[in-house]
């Protein structure tokens, strides 16, 4: 009988993991082993896509440098970097603009004077007609 840390390793196995190749070798000796192996392969065509043909992998060669990637790698970097430096600068602008506007205001009244009963409000002295 295999035990459950022996179906582990082979659970690993097919995963791609690292595993102790002795106890590859213990879980597979056993009829119940090499059963859960051809289980888990199944199970993994009947979930898994279509496989790529190897000799369609092997043609086709990883480039570690592309002049295209760097050119839109730039582009993006320098678009960024102009539409990150324009709207700081506007609203910088927005910023400046709103401060002159609150400093020409005139301040609100501390308090209220009422008006007296008798005065008539016309300056005489001084004042332009």
């Amino acid at each position: 009988m295999t035990n459950n840390h022996d179906l582990d390793t082979v659970a690993a196995f097919i995963d791609g993991e690292r595993v102790d190749t002795d106890a590859l070798k213990r879980a597979l000796a056993t009829d119940e082993g090499r059963s859960y192996l051809v289980e888990l392969v199944a199970m993994r065509e009947l979930f898994a896509g279509p496989a790529a043909p190897a000799a369609a992998v092997i043609a086709t060669p990883a480039r570690a440098f592309s002049w295209r990637g760097l050119a839109a790698a730039a582009a993006v970097a320098l678009t960024v970097g102009v539409g990150g430096y324009a709207a700081g600068h506007f609203n910088a602008e927005r910023k400046l603009a709103t401060e002159r506007e609150e400093a020409n205001k005139a301040p609100m009244p501390t308090r209220e004077i009422p008006p007296s009963a008798g005065t008539t409000w016309i300056e005489t002295s001084g004042g332009h007609n």
